[in-house]
């Protein structure tokens, strides 16, 4: 009977290095507004908080571990509420990065690829209307559409070379406005 535990111990164990944890079985993480597209996802490690952690000349590593760290850190305000949720490789940001306001809806949510912001990002109002969506390329914006509360364009930039661009603003009732 104990050889038969000490089986299903150690399969449990070689199971989770080797498929990972799924983000379901992160109970906090159930009050999150983007719960449904977080909870299928498989990590090899979690660090629930920033504590967990140490950066070092700009990688990140888990407290006591030499090799840097790959997997997702959870963020909170004093100690409590869930800010932020970040995926990292080789001890650099990489793969969706999810901030939160303190009543668990969705703020910001982005992708990185080696500890730079890259391809699409969203910002949210705190009642879950979407406030700005942007395109990043190598960590610079490329297009931005920030929105009113109301859904209507509130203002637009658009690259036009490196960081110059063109906005154009809009007033509340739909007309534009433009500055270059």
């Amino acid at each position: 009977m104990k050889f038969k535990r000490i089986i299903t111990v150690l399969l449990l164990l070689l199971h989770f290095s080797i498929f990972g944890i799924k983000l379901s079985k992160v109970e906090e993480l159930k009050r999150l507004s983007n719960y449904e597209e977080l909870k299928n996802i498989e990590v090899s490690a979690i660090l629930k908080s920033n504590k967990d952690g140490e950066r070092k000349n700009g990688i990140v590593y888990e407290n006591g571990k030499e090799e840097p760290f790959t997997g997702m850190l959870i963020t909170r305000k004093n100690g409590q509420n869930i800010t932020g949720i970040y995926f990292y490789k080789n001890g650099k940001n990489h793969g969706m990065a999810n901030s939160y306001y303190e009543n668990g809806q969705l703020y910001l949510i982005g992708n990185y690829v080696n500890d730079k912001i890259e391809g699409e990002s969203f910002e949210y109002y705190s009642n879950g209307k979407l406030k700005d969506e942007r395109i990043y390329k190598n960590g610079i914006i490329v297009v931005s559409t920030e929105y009113f509360q109301n859904g209507g364009k509130k203002r637009m930039f658009k690259t036009t070379e490196g960081l110059r661009g063109i906005i154009t603003g809009y007033y509340e009732d739909g007309i534009h406005k433009n500055a270059e």
